[in-house]
């Protein structure tokens, strides 16, 4: 959200000051200022809430053990077989860190 938020306020101050000072100017710098605070505070609230999911699912899930014998199923050729214990919750927290760290580099 914040890139390039920054851009139409520049090309509405470069207008000159015959635009920003007048009471339309004036207006619409407040409006801006008011929606730039809005997505500010979604910004922060939206990661304080994801960090917080974040926290609870890698402790539990991480704990768990990654594989798992599946019980024995005397109709089936393939007794006892081992099977990939990896939660989907996990992978889609391991995406996210993942395209976190290519928007930080």
């Amino acid at each position: 959200l914040t890139q390039g938020r920054g851009e139409p306020m520049a090309k509405f101050i470069s207008m000159g000051k015959a635009v920003t000072e007048s009471e339309e100017g004036k207006e619409a710098i407040r409006a801006y200022k008011a929606i730039v605070a809005s997505m500010e505070d979604f910004e922060d609230k939206t990661y304080a809430e994801w960090s917080e999911e974040l926290e609870h699912t890698s402790k539990d899930k991480l704990n768990e053990k990654l594989l798992r014998r599946e019980e024995a199923d005397p109709t089936k050729a393939g007794e006892g077989m081992l099977r990939v214990n990896f939660d989907p919750a996990l992978v889609c927290l391991l995406r996210e860190v993942k395209y976190f760290k290519l928007l930080n580099d």
